[in-house]
């Protein structure tokens, strides 16, 4: 949520589906569903075998992923899933999307910002 709110623009191009625990980035739950080779189970904890490809990502996304794992590694579920279920997740539908605009509402984004976050969504489903 932190870096839509600081950079207008989310780390990845995923769309967050609201689900009973909290937003899934529907691309990667997907992936997850369907490559469970690439992936470890240890404790209640899902990792993956795959070695990361760091130059897809910009270093304010690395610097926000760092930052978030820090903040919430220690958390416990029921935690992580009360802390989930604020305004942008109570503002979509069961399986339905969770809006950009909304996430960034949600972390106090001002209204100009908020208008340029959804024109850029609206552009990236244009060329998509």
């Amino acid at each position: 949520m932190s870096h839509i709110y600081k950079y207008s623009r989310p780390i990845s191009e995923d769309d967050y589906i609201r689900m009973d625990k909290g937003p899934v980035p529907s691309k990667i739950y997907d992936y997850v569903k369907s490559n469970p080779h690439t992936l470890s189970i240890i404790g209640k904890h899902l990792e993956s075998t795959a070695v990361p490809d760091l130059d897809e990502l910009s270093a304010t996304d690395i610097e926000e992923l760092k930052h978030s794992i820090i903040e919430n590694k220690d958390l416990p579920p029921e935690v992580l899933s009360e802390i989930s279920h604020g305004f942008a997740w109570n503002s979509a539908s069961i399986n339905g999307r969770i809006s950009w605009c909304n996430i960034a509402k949600e972390a106090g984004a001002a209204e100009e910002q908020i208008q340029y976050i959804k024109d850029i969504d609206q552009f990236l489903k244009y060329i998509s």
